[in-house]
């Protein structure tokens, strides 16, 4: 199996399982272009319907556009919380 579908297959079965809370863990960072812009509009989806998800990211610039609550960790201890503003907040003080 190649690793775009290696990739894809598990996020697609979470997708369309119709979960009530969705956990992303660097799902941005794999796959090509048209894998990214799918992953993207299925995540909008999800947002219109009001449905939680958990993304751990290092996407930035996607979580202050698209997050309404913000954890930062460091090493696995919380270093700030809070809504997007969090995020620049931290690394522009």
């Amino acid at each position: 199996m190649e690793y775009q579908s290696k990739v894809s297959t598990p996020n697609l079965v979470a997708v369309h399982a119709d979960p009530e809370i969705l956990i992303l863990d660097e799902n941005m960072s794999a796959g090509d272009t048209n894998f990214r812009e799918k992953s993207l509009n299925k995540m909008q989806e999800f947002f219109r319907q009001g449905k939680t998800i958990i993304i751990v990211s290092h996407w930035l610039d996607y979580i202050k556009q698209n997050c309404e609550r913000v954890v930062l960790l460091r090493k696995g201890n919380i270093q700030k919380e809070g809504n997007a503003g969090v995020i620049d907040r931290h690394f522009h003080p």
